[in-house]
């Protein structure tokens, strides 16, 4: 579901207009609504249409249980205000700016009807090796592939809630996770580190610890 930000034909990229590429993108389009219809269900893939339409105050029929906008909403995104607007009332501010950056994939400060979509089919039927993907691009802001030191930082400001002091929690972290010394978080490094040290990956990502408890 998720791939490399790179790639236009998944993510919404708003890069890249040439009709071959536009083409795909509505092929790919289709099919990841019908992969998330499979899994989400019919039902709440109309409920979640319907709330995606009343938050961007796009009109929309209903006709035999299903939701018919009066514009391609796929071609839509959302604002921090608007996706704050569908998740619960209840959740804190900065909770709510994880999970937003959770679900802007491409990191350009809104979220495709795609983006959306795809992290919420993954929040619910994804495996655990593609949800700690989705994690690793949460805290990739520059999209390199690799995690520096910088970006363990900010995530662990961001994200972490550790009672530790944060920099030198970062540190320990950072390193652990930097198992050749080359100053970079590697995908690899960061799932095996995920993978070994449960606990405290569940301090660095705070409410983004969308992995499941291997107690339970």
């Amino acid at each position: 579901w998720c791939r490399d930000r790179q790639d236009t034909r998944i993510m919404g990229n708003k890069q890249g207009s040439k009709k071959p590429q536009q083409a795909r993108a509505n092929q790919t389009n289709k099919k990841q609504e019908k992969e998330a219809m499979k899994i989400l269900g019919g039902e709440s893939m109309e409920n979640l249409k319907e709330d995606w339409c009343m938050v961007k105050n796009i009109a929309y029929q209903i006709e035999n249980k299903k939701v018919i906008p009066t514009q391609d909403i796929t071609k839509t995104c959302i604002s921090k205000a608007e996706f704050k607007k569908l998740m619960s009332s209840d959740m804190s501010d900065k909770d709510l700016d994880a999970l937003f950056s959770l679900y802007d994939y491409d990191h350009d400060g809104t979220i495709t009807w795609r983006e959306y979509i795809c992290v919420i089919t993954l929040l619910m039927a994804g495996s655990v090796k593609e949800k700690v993907r989705l994690i690793f691009n949460c805290f990739d802001e520059d999209g390199n592939g690799v995690l520096d030191r910088e970006e363990f930082k900010m995530a662990a400001t961001r994200f972490s809630d550790t009672k530790d002091n944060v920099d030198a929690f970062c540190d320990r972290v950072f390193l652990a996770c930097d198992e050749n010394g080359d100053g970079e978080v590697s995908y690899k490094e960061f799932q095996c580190w995920v993978t070994n040290n449960q606990e405290e990956f569940e301090k660095f990502a705070g409410v983004l610890n969308i992995l499941p408890d291997e107690n339970q």
